[in-house]
C-alpha cells in the first residue's frame, strides 16, 4: 500500500488509503484522491482500486466455489457459478434471466476458456438432474469434452464436425418450434408456465467450445449465424439455450448479429484491446492474467471473476446424476 500511495504521489496524485480486500488470486488496494476543496470542487464519496496478483494463490475448484455460494444460488435448473469476485461473493449464471440467457465466451489460448466451459457444463449438471436438464456439447478441438461422454445429462454424444453441428442445431430449432406449439395448445407463454401445469419438458443448454471453426466455409458460416440468432431471439421462453465460446474473438467470428443474441458476455485473457471491445464493448481483457481470470459484462455492471477449476471429484459427483451432492 505504501509504494502504491507513493507512486500516486510521484504523478502529483496524493491519495490516503482506504483498505484492502484479499482475493483467490489478487488483493484489491482501495485509495481515495485527496481534493482540495474549492467554490465549484467538492470531494465526492468513493474509492479508486488497484488490482495487485497475489504471490501465494489459493486454488479455486468448483465444489469450493458452489459451497460458498450456496446461499445466493438461484431457484432455477439451468444455473451454476461462474466464479468468485475478490470481495470473495460468488456470481452465479442463470439462463431463465433475460440477462443471461445466452453467454458468449472469448478469450486466447490458455486463458481458460474451456475449463470455463467445462465449469458449466459440470455445474449445471450438479444443480439438476438429468430429467430437468438435457445438454448438447460441440466440440471441433475433439478434446474438451471427452471424459464426459457418459454424463446422464448429455442429449447424445459430443459433435465434433462442423455438418453434425449444423444438423445438431436443425433439429433444436426444431425443438423449440414444436415446444411453441405445444405452449400454444395449453395457452401458456412460456416453458415455466408450461411446466407449472402440464408433464414438465427439460430445458436444453447447447454448449459450443471453439465456434470459429465451424465457419469455416462461407454457406455454413450464414447458416450457423442463422441458426444462433433464431434460438438467442426465441429459446428462451421455450428453454433452450446457448453458451458459444471462441478464441478467435475477432469482428469475422463475433459478428453483430451473434453478440445481439448472446446477452451475457464473459471476456477471459485475449490478445488485443479490439479483441477486448468486440466482446465487452470496452478494452481491459488484455490486461487479464489468464487462467480463469475473466471480465463479465452485457446487461448487467462490469464485473471481475475468477473462474474455477473442475476435478475429478465433481465429475464423479455429476456422472452419478444426483444433483446436490457437493459436501
Amino acid at each position: 500500500m505504501r509504494n502504491l500511495c507513493s507512486a500516486f504521489e510521484s504523478l502529483r496524485l496524493p491519495v490516503e488509503p482506504m483498505g484492502y480486500i484479499i482475493g483467490p488470486r489478487f488483493i484489491r488496494y482501495k485509495v481515495k484522491p485527496i481534493l482540495d476543496k474549492g467554490s465549484t470542487a467538492q470531494p465526492q464519496a468513493g474509492y479508486v482500486s488497484v488490482d495487485v496478483p497475489r504471490d501465494n494463490n489459493e486454488p479455486l475448484t468448483l465444489g469450493k466455489v458452489w459451497r460458498i455460494g450456496a446461499k445466493n444460488r438461484p431457484q432455477s435448473v439451468v444455473a451454476f457459478p461462474m466464479g468468485m469476485a475478490i470481495d470473495g461473493s460468488i456470481f452465479w449464471a442463470d439462463l431463465t434471466d433475460p440477462n443471461m440467457t445466452g453467454i458468449l465466451v472469448g478469450g486466447a489460448s490458455g486463458s481458460g476458456k474451456s475449463v470455463f466451459l467445462r465449469s458449466a457444463v459440470i455445474g449445471l449438471a450438479l444443480n439438476a438432474s438429468p430429467e430437468n436438464i438435457r445438454i448438447t456439447l460441440i466440440d471441433p478441438k475433439r478434446v474438451s469434452f471427452t471424459d464426459l461422454e457418459g454424463l446422464p445429462h448429455l442429449a447424445g454424444s459430443v459433435v465434433m464436425d462442423d455438418d453434425s453441428a449444423i444438423k445438431t442445431l436443425e433439429r433444436l430449432i426444431d425443438e423449440m418450434e414444436q415446444r411453441y406449439r405445444r405452449f400454444e395448445e395449453n395457452k401458456v407463454q412460456d416453458i415455466g408456465r408450461f411446466n407449472q401445469e402440464s408433464n414438465p419438458i427439460p430445458h436444453h443448454v447447447v454448449i459450443i467450445d471453439e465456434y470459429g471453426d465451424l465457419m469455416v466455409h462461407k454457406d455454413k458460416k450464414a447458416y450457423l449465424e442463422k441458426s444462433v440468432q433464431r434460438l438467442g431471439q426465441k429459446g428462451r421462453a421455450a428453454g433452450i439455450h446457448i453458451i458459444l465460446a471462441t478464441q478467435r474473438p475477432d469482428a469475422k467470428v463475433v459478428t453483430p448479429i451473434i453478440k445481439a443474441n448472446l446477452v451475457l458476455k464473459v471476456a477471459l485473457k485475449v490478445a488485443t484491446a479490439s479483441n477486448s471491445s468486440i466482446i465487452l464493448d470496452q478494452s481491459g481483457a488484455e490486461y487479464l492474467i489468464g487462467m480463469g481470470d475473466m471480465l463479465i459484462a452485457g446487461n448487467l455492471y462490469l464485473e471481475r471473476l475468477q473462474g474455477p477449476l473442475v476435478t475429478g471429484t465433481e465429475i464423479g459427483m455429476a456422472m452419478s446424476g444426483r444433483p446436490d451432492t457437493i459436501p
